[in-house]
């Protein structure tokens, strides 16, 4: 009784503010029974009254883990965590609670709470969600509309945060953090006097605690009282001397004060005391601006870039770091990323007017500075602008009236009085000449020169420029890297370039041999690495892939080359597309005895597999037999063939010089000689000298680690890199591989093929049990724990898919051929082909294994497979000699089973370089209609004709008029070109890919972000017709355009049924 006497007193003390008498009546209630519940919550919430919020939550947890659930101990503790820098830890325990237990109003406090803690780590997107699910709980939360509104200002969408802040102050309009918030939004709308008015507002305001205060420090900061702001910082700082916002607001208004030592020191103690803030970093890169130390500064910034990618102001700081080093280009380019998150950024419009004129880009200067214009009221810096760019492009009126306006503030800058006399003398102004004249006599002891200075004082520079990054002269690395790697990847390999003072270049290269089996390859590449290799009268038969090193100087630098030895034999065909990559020299190797037989289906592989990659053609002399080869037709169809080299094998004729060759042709190569972070390339170094087979992602995380790579998204970007160099193999999109990281990439291939030689699979005509593939894989030395491993590539390559709950497998290029017998479908039919110029041969293989679950396990054959979607039926059949995969369809669903097939083959497709189809639907004439085999329309003549206003087209088999809807009424008009979207952006086929676009989804809610980005890409074109972009430059733009396409793509595809 007469503890609880104690409590109800300490409550009541609590609650009149009586807080040190309530924590000496807690303590004696603590020193009689230290286990209380009631008396641990009490002291807990006073240790964070005095900011103690270690001891906090401390006290908390042994009130916690004794029994004591109250839930507001339960939301405060979490607040504590956060308050205390400890994010995840705060994030965990809410993630754990369970929420039935809470009242509406409690799940909306932690959802906020944890979206304030989701928000200091920067996962802007999951802070947002957190806010708007206590919204739906509790609408009029005051703090879920201040916490939204954060957000929605770091995704500088200012109007909606706007309105969310000014919800919350019609609740409480006397809350000054909300006033703060309110100020900010105002302030990125460019409202300023309206953020000045709340400042003052603020200033007047009684401050309760070291958030209000801080909150007031602002706004005399914001009003240019840094004194005042000091003042008050170094109050709440003795209150709560761990107080990070405190550290760096003191720090804020010692820069202003020009005390940049003080500021230094402020600094750096907020980032000791949250090490991942990226508001500290960037207030850190904008301090080494104003010291003159542009190198610091951009390191500071790349710092906070890495932390987050969303944010903006790390972009702005690191293009104002550039301006002042006079390097226009990368600035350019860093002001280009603020202004696609921040249209309206004022102070990087009217610098990119400023980069513009800098370097004599007129027009976009003059566009850049209207466009700033338009937001703000003009500075006299605009006026001189302004007045420069007229006087330039020859508008002298122009330039007079901004001269006139700038000279009214500043009237004593002589260069723009000699610019205003001749201007009036060219008027014939002599009253006005007159007195520019004898303002310019005036001043002839004052040697004052005009400056576009836009921010703060420029200084000499006074630091090493090794440390500055420079864009890669040839071809810009970002562009190359862009044609395989994700936009995560991009900015985090962009980032770690600029960030990283240590570069270094990928000095090694992969060499993929092909052809027909018995070619001569294996001698071959053993004759490359040593020339006195004696060649037996019958070289092994390569089974699978094999791989051969060799380190050697080709055209005087030293590359590491690695000879990938593929099998010719036509079973090994089916894989081709898994290690056929971009980025290689591919040698394709032919029998001379042969001359050109299946030389076209060789080039075509290469061409559609690899794009771009260089491609030498040898001919090898056997038995001294030689046929001629078309060498310049072939070039003029194939541009990937380089050269065409002879060698014979047994006298070592031509072997030298098809060395030379190769070294020539290497450095084409275009990941050759590319810059890659040195800690990059120091981790692949390593990787290379592990001798484990595989290793988990956490163990290559670790490593990662070791090399100060961190964070899941940095190290994710650096495994995605690595896998497309050949260096390992990590499918992170599979969750069930993205722990099964293969460092031994032939021991996995090995692993993968040893399945296309076991005469169980090939007599169980392609079905097999997982038993099976264990027995094979013992047999072959592979241990059990790597079965699941194998059998989830062997399915991730489309090799094979399962079929009744993974107790079978099917392979179809194992599947025995269908025996002929016309298929009898009832009903209204759907005919429809895809028609190739080159039909891979297992393309058909991989959409069987996509489709599987349509299949009926009786129904599919090694080229022909009966598709069942509910009542209808599909019959697709593989011609690899017509080179077309016909479709035939019936039943009421044929619709969207069409729709399935082509989705899965452009799926396919996107694997395939610039691959060469065409689209066909038969014809519905009455001859047509009982033909066995009918004639075709070509799909885009249907299109063609339809958008014409035609109606119907001739049908020369019948000589019937034939109407075009009635073609076209089973064919899915939109959001069926998802895919052959995506792969006219990965074929670098811009301009095709932005009409697909805008002919495709026309009418729907993506039609204002493809228009945008086709007038962006039409400015693109026309700047770099006028000359004024570098071709880096332009490859910067052209893949941000890339990147936004694909966005715009994943958006579409989100939205699909």
């Amino acid at each position: 009784m007469e503890i609880q006497l104690l409590l109800e007193e300490a409550a009541e003390k609590y609650q009149t503010g009586a807080f040190s008498e309530a924590a000496a009546l807690v303590d004696e209630i603590l020193a009689s029974d230290p286990l209380s519940g009631k008396a641990l919550s009490y002291r807990a919430h006073l240790y964070a009254r005095e900011y103690d919020f270690i001891r906090a939550i401390s006290t908390a947890r042994t009130a916690l883990t004794n029994g004591y659930k109250e839930s507001s101990l339960l939301i405060s503790c979490a607040s504590w965590l956060r308050s205390a820098y400890l994010y995840e830890q705060a994030i965990e325990m809410i993630n754990q609670m369970d929420f039935d237990g809470f009242t509406e109003n409690e799940q909306a406090q932690l959802l906020c709470e944890k979206g304030n803690a989701l928000s200091n780590l920067c996962r802007f997107e999951e802070s947002l969600e957190c806010f708007e699910k206590a919204l739906e709980k509790e609408p009029d939360n005051i703090y879920a509309n201040y916490g939204k509104s954060t957000v929605l200002t770091f995704f500088c969408n200012f109007s909606a945060a706007r309105q969310a802040i000014e919800k919350a102050l019609d609740i409480n309009p006397n809350a000054i953090f909300l006033l703060h918030q309110h100020a900010i939004t105002l302030s990125n709308l460019n409202s300023f006097e309206e953020a000045g008015k709340i400042y003052m507002t603020m200033i007047e305001m009684e401050a309760l605690d070291c958030y209000g205060l801080s909150s007031q420090a602002e706004a005399y900061i914001y009003l240019n009282d840094n004194s005042k702001g000091l003042e008050i910082y170094r109050e709440v700082l003795q209150q709560f001397p761990e107080y990070d916002y405190a550290c760096r607001g003191m720090g804020n208004a010692c820069k202003n004060l020009g005390d940049f030592q003080n500021a230094e020191i402020f600094y750096e103690k907020a980032l000791k005391l949250d090490s991942r803030s990226y508001f500290t970093l960037d207030s850190l890169g904008y301090l080494f601006i104003a010291k003159g130390d542009y190198a610091a500064a951009i390191n500071y910034f790349q710092r906070a870039r890495l932390i987050s990618s969303t944010l903006h102001n790390a972009w702005y700081g690191i293009g104002l770091a550039m301006f002042y080093l006079e390097r226009y280009e990368e600035s350019k380019y860093a002001f280009h990323r603020v202004l696609q998150v921040y249209p309206d950024n004022l102070y990087a419009l009217r610098l990119m007017g400023q980069i513009h004129y800098e370097l004599d880009h007129l027009k976009e200067a003059l566009d850049y500075c209207q466009k700033s214009l338009e937001l703000s009221k003009p500075d006299p810096q605009q006026f001189l602008l302004l007045g420069l760019i007229s006087h330039k492009l020859g508008d002298f009126n122009a330039a007079k009236s901004f001269f006139e306006q700038y000279v009214e503030v500043f009237s004593d800058n002589q260069e723009i009085w000699q610019l205003l006399a001749e201007l009036y003398e060219k008027d014939q102004d002599q009253e006005k000449m007159i007195e520019a004249r004898t303002r310019i006599n005036t001043l002839n002891e004052q040697r004052f020169t005009y400056s576009l200075d836009p921010v703060v004082e420029k200084t000499e520079l006074n630091s090493d420029r090794s440390y500055y990054f420079s864009m890669p002269s040839n071809e810009d690395n970002i562009f190359v890297f862009s044609k395989f790697l994700s936009q995560d990847t991009i900015l985090n390999y962009y980032d770690s370039l600029l960030l990283d003072g240590e570069n270094v270049k990928i000095n090694e290269a992969k060499i993929i041999v092909v052809g027909a089996g018995g070619a001569g390859k294996t001698s071959l590449i053993k004759k490359i690495i040593r020339p006195h290799y004696k060649v037996p009268n019958e070289e092994k038969v390569t089974h699978g892939v094999e791989v051969y090193f060799h380190q050697a100087e080709f055209g005087g630098d030293a590359i590491s080359t690695y000879f990938w030895d593929f099998g010719g034999q036509e079973i090994y065909h089916a894989t081709h597309q898994l290690f056929f990559t971009r980025g290689s020299l591919y040698i394709l190797v032919v029998d001379s005895r042969k001359g050109s037989l299946n030389l076209d289906y060789w080039l075509y592989l290469i061409q559609f597999l690899s794009g771009d990659s260089p491609v030498l053609l040898v001919i090898n002399e056997i038995e001294g037999i030689t046929k001629d080869l078309e060498v310049e037709k072939l070039k003029k169809h194939f541009p990937g063939l380089k050269e065409v080299a002879k060698v014979n094998l047994a006298n070592n004729k031509g072997l030298y010089h098809l060395r030379e060759i190769i070294g020539s042709i290497l450095p084409q190569i275009n990941v050759v000689n590319r810059d890659i972070p040195a800690n990059w390339m120091a981790l692949r170094h390593h990787l290379g000298k592990l001798t484990e087979n595989t290793i988990t992602f956490e163990q290559f995380s670790g490593l990662c680690g070791q090399y100060e790579i961190r964070g899941e998204s940095m190290v994710r970007s650096v495994s995605e890199l690595l896998h497309h160099l050949g260096v390992i193999l990590h499918y992170q999109g599979n969750w069930l591989l993205d722990n099964f990281i293969v460092l031994n990439i032939h021991w996995a291939i090995d692993a993968v093929y040893s399945i296309f030689e076991s005469p169980e699979i090939i007599n169980g005509k392609g079905i097999f049990d997982f038993q099976t593939l264990v027995q094979i894989w013992l047999a072959n030395g592979y241990q059990r724990e790597d079965h699941s491993g194998f059998l989830q590539l062997i399915l991730q390559f489309e090799i094979c898919y399962s079929i009744n709950n993974h107790e079978y497998f099917v392979a179809p290029q194992f599947l025995p051929e269908r025996p002929y017998r016309p298929e009898a479908f009832d009903g209204k039919i759907i005919w429809y082909e895809f028609q190739y110029g080159f039909l891979p041969k297992n393309i058909f293989s991989r959409l069987v294994v996509k489709m599987n679950r349509y299949i009926n396990e009786e129904s599919v054959w090694r080229n022909d497979v009966i598709l069942k979607l509910n009542e209808s039926y599909a019959h697709i059949n593989n011609d690899l000699i017509e080179k077309k995969i016909s479709i035939k369809i019936t039943g009421r669903q044929s619709k969207e089973l069409l729709f399935l097939i082509r989705e899965n083959i452009y799926q396919i497709h996107n694997d395939y370089n610039q691959i060469f189809f065409e689209e066909t639907v038969a014809c519905c004439c009455s001859v047509c209609n009982q033909a066995e085999t009918p004639r075709y329309f070509l799909f885009k003549d249907l299109e063609a004709a339809k958008r014409n206003h035609r109606h119907s087209l001739l049908c020369y088999q019948s000589w019937e008029e034939v109407n075009i809807d009635s073609l076209l009424e089973n064919i899915p008009s939109q959001y069926f070109s998802v895919e052959k979207a995506k792969q006219l952006i990965s074929s670098n086929q811009i301009l095709e890919f932005l009409e697909f676009l805008n002919a495709n989804f026309r009418n729907t809610p993506f039609e204002d972000d493809i228009l945008i980005l086709q007038s962006q890409y039409q400015n693109l074109k026309k700047d770099n017709r006028s000359g004024i972009l570098d071709p880096r430059t332009q490859n910067l733009f052209l893949n941000d355009i890339r990147l936004k396409g694909l966005e715009i793509l994943r958006a579409i595809q989100k939205t699909k049924p």
